[in-house]
């Protein structure tokens, strides 16, 4: 069984998140000009009006990410996947968000969306995976996709190996939240028969992995 919580008890070691500027709280409108002026240049999440810039990726983070969307996609197919595409978060007209989830499962094709941003209305999966981001990931985000009824919200924990599964989305966020080690296994609502192994989406340690990992 997956450890269930309510709320994070041990709560992960902060993250820098290079924000600018505190101060004003930006609008969808707003965001999409700063590109089109190339003030903009890299790439970027609104979150709550706040500007964000996008960390970097490690491999380890590159990796799980296409275990989890081959996975996904040999069992809803390839055209109601999106990866690191932007999802639209209108909830408060003043602190809109715009946010790049690393895997987006979608109700309809990719094709419906050539024209507009996915809404949470248009999803039925969200997967963000974790390094160094992983309390934003476990709060802000959290209940950013909560509050916007995301129905179910994975957080994949690259150095932990497990998966945080978030359903029934609420005013806080989320009602549950299950952990799931890599010896368990997990689906996902759209499809709960279909079901995986947890230490499949990540690559098998050997011992000389375990040796670097522990050197000071």
């Amino acid at each position: 069984m997956p450890t269930l919580t309510r709320s994070l008890i041990k709560k992960p070691a902060a993250s820098p998140l290079n924000e600018f500027p505190r101060m004003k709280l930006w609008t969808l409108k707003e965001f999409d000009k700063l590109y089109d002026m190339q003030i903009l240049t890299e790439r970027c999440e609104l979150i709550e009006g706040v500007i964000v810039k996008k960390m970097g990726q490690h491999p380890p983070h590159r990796a799980l990410l296409h275990a989890i969307s081959r996975w996904l996609m040999g069992i809803f197919g390839t055209e109601y996947l999106m990866n690191q595409s932007p999802v639209d978060f209108p909830q408060d007209k003043k602190r809109v968000s715009r946010l790049e989830p690393d895997v987006i499962l979608l109700k309809k094709p990719e094709t419906e969306f050539s024209e507009r941003n996915p809404l949470p209305a248009d999803v039925r999966l969200l997967v963000e995976v974790a390094d160094s981001s992983l309390q934003d990931d476990l709060e802000r985000k959290a209940r950013i996709y909560g509050q916007s009824d995301v129905v179910e919200y994975w957080v994949a924990d690259v150095k932990a190996r497990q998966i945080w599964v978030h359903r029934i989305p609420s005013a806080k966020g989320y009602e549950m939240i299950a952990i799931y080690s890599d010896t368990q296994e997990v689906s996902a609502l759209a499809q709960p028969e279909a079901k995986i192994r947890v230490s499949e989406f990540f690559p098998v340690i050997t011992v000389k992995d375990e040796q670097n990992e522990n050197r000071p």
